[in-house]
C-alpha cells in the first residue's frame, strides 16, 4: 500500500513540475504575409437554357456543352483543367397557362495557365453557347512556395516579439521549445474581379476586360520560447 501512494506522489509530482515547465517561456503567435501576381485563372461558366419541353429544352443544353469542350479540346486546354461543376434540370408547374416549364443548366470551371489567353478562350466560350459567367477565381501555380515563405516569416515575426517582450523585463529567449500551426492551411485569398463580357470596343479593338490584382498568402504560427535572465 505504501509503494503505492509512493508512486501516485511521485507521478503527481512529475506532472505538477512537467506542468510548471510547459508554462515557462515566452510563449508568441506571429504571423507572415506574402503576396504575388497571379499567373493562373480559372472560369466558373454555365450554360443555361428554359423551355415547355423538357427534352428539348436538355437537348439545347447539352448541344452547347458539346461544342464548349470541343472548343477547348482544339484550344490545347488539359482535359485535368476543365470540370463540370454540376448539371441541373428543373421543372416547374404554371398555374395561369395550367402547363409546366422546364430549366435545364450545366456549370463548368476552366483553368487557364496563360493569364494571356483568357480573353481569346472568353470570347470563344461566349460563341460556343456559354451564356452565364458564375465567376473567376485568380490563383498561383507557386502557391505552394509562397506558402511556404509566408510560414518562414511568421516564426521570424514570432521571435521578433519574443525578443522584444524578454527585453522589456531585461532578459534574453532561449530556443524554441514547441511550434505550432494556428493557419488552418495558409490558404491564399483569391480576389474574383468583375468584368464585362463584350471583347471588343466601338473602334474594333480588344478590350481589357480582366483585373487580376495582387493575391495574399497568409499564415501564423505559435512558438514558445525558453526564457533565460
Amino acid at each position: 500500500m505504501m509503494k503505492k501512494v509512493m508512486l501516485v506522489a511521485a507521478l503527481f509530482t512529475t506532472f505538477f513540475m512537467d506542468a510548471q515547465e510547459m508554462i515557462t517561456g515566452v510563449n508568441v503567435t506571429g504571423e507572415g504575409t506574402v503576396y504575388a501576381v497571379p499567373d493562373e485563372v480559372v472560369i466558373n461558366i454555365a450554360v443555361e437554357n428554359q423551355g415547355d419541353f423538357v427534352m428539348e429544352v436538355k437537348q439545347q443544353t447539352e448541344n452547347s456543352v458539346d461544342k464548349i469542350l470541343d472548343f477547348l479540346k482544339k484550344k490545347g486546354i488539359p482535359e485535368k483543367n476543365i470540370q463540370t461543376e454540376y448539371i441541373y434540370l428543373d421543372k416547374q408547374y404554371n398555374y395561369q397557362s395550367k402547363i409546366y416549364h422546364y430549366s435545364s443548366r450545366q456549370a463548368i470551371s476552366v483553368k487557364l495557365e496563360n493569364l494571356a489567353n483568357y480573353e481569346e478562350i472568353l470570347t470563344g466560350l461566349m460563341d460556343a453557347g456559354v451564356n452565364r459567367i458564375n465567376g473567376v477565381i485568380f490563383q498561383s501555380s507557386q502557391i505552394e512556395t509562397l506558402k511556404s515563405q509566408a510560414r518562414k516569416k511568421a516564426i521570424l515575426n514570432a521571435k521578433k516579439k519574443a525578443e522584444e517582450y524578454a527585453a522589456a523585463l531585461d532578459q534574453k529567449i532561449g530556443k524554441a521549445r514547441a511550434i505550432s500551426d494556428i493557419s488552418s492551411g495558409a490558404q491564399p485569398i483569391y480576389r474574383a474581379m468583375a468584368f464585362k463580357t463584350e471583347s471588343a470596343d466601338a473602334s474594333g479593338g480588344s478590350k481589357n476586360t480582366i483585373a487580376p490584382g495582387e493575391m495574399e498568402v497568409t499564415a501564423q504560427v505559435n512558438v514558445l520560447f525558453s526564457l533565460m535572465p
